[in-house]
């Protein structure tokens, strides 16, 4: 914002490992210096979450790839996601043994 209600386009974000399909930008949270960004498609759908900071005026680098760490059974992972303080937090829908779809929140320190 230009302090006049007026909004430009000041930096375009991308994963480091863009391809098709993977719903880069599906949810987005920003905090501070901070920006996360989940793509529920990536990693065979179950999902990814970005982590960029800002490093100079309009400038932001990828930083940190998240996924939880029960990877053989989670999916969609990203398709929320919130930063805030020190805490990021994402859910997943989780394959339960009996085969139903149960969701999850992961908590990141």
């Amino acid at each position: 914002n230009d302090g006049e209600d007026n909004w430009r386009e000041t930096a375009i974000l991308k994963a480091s490992d863009q391809y098709d399909m993977n719903y880069f930008g599906h949810s987005i949270s920003a905090f501070g210096n901070y920006i996360m960004v989940g793509a529920l498609g990536s990693n065979s759908e179950k999902g990814l979450v970005y982590i960029f900071k800002k490093g100079g005026v309009h400038k932001w680098k990828e930083i940190e790839i998240l996924k939880p760490g029960n990877q053989a059974y989670y999916y969609h992972f990203g398709m929320s996601v919130l930063i805030s303080g020190k805490y990021a937090m994402s859910n997943a829908l989780v394959k339960a043994s009996d085969g139903g779809r149960r969701g999850q929140v992961y908590v990141f320190y």
